[in-house]
């Protein structure tokens, strides 16, 4: 093997390697409860900012590792107001 080709085998491979490490540790982060509560708390700051209210109880769970979802239940905020009509009937 030529000097030039075994070193673009060994970056290859180290490049491949990164790469695996970079994934397994976005799924270890993506379980934690840090970053559910991250991601609850950036779901209840756009919530506070859309409905002009703060959210009384919000429950949160994630579900998946390759499609990461966050399903948001229970909510109420202190002051609804009026929805507007997005399209005319």
């Amino acid at each position: 093997m030529s000097r030039a080709r075994r070193i673009a085998a060994i970056a290859a491979a180290s490049v491949t390697g990164l790469v695996v490490v970079a994934i397994i540790a976005g799924i270890a982060v993506v379980q934690t409860d840090w970053f559910r509560n991250m991601v609850r708390t950036k779901i209840v700051a756009a919530v506070e900012e859309s409905a002009g209210g703060r959210p009384r109880s919000a429950r949160s769970h994630s579900t998946g590792i390759i499609c990461a979802r966050t399903y948001a239940t229970s909510w109420s905020t202190a002051w609804n107001p009026p929805m507007p009509r997005l399209c005319s009937a």
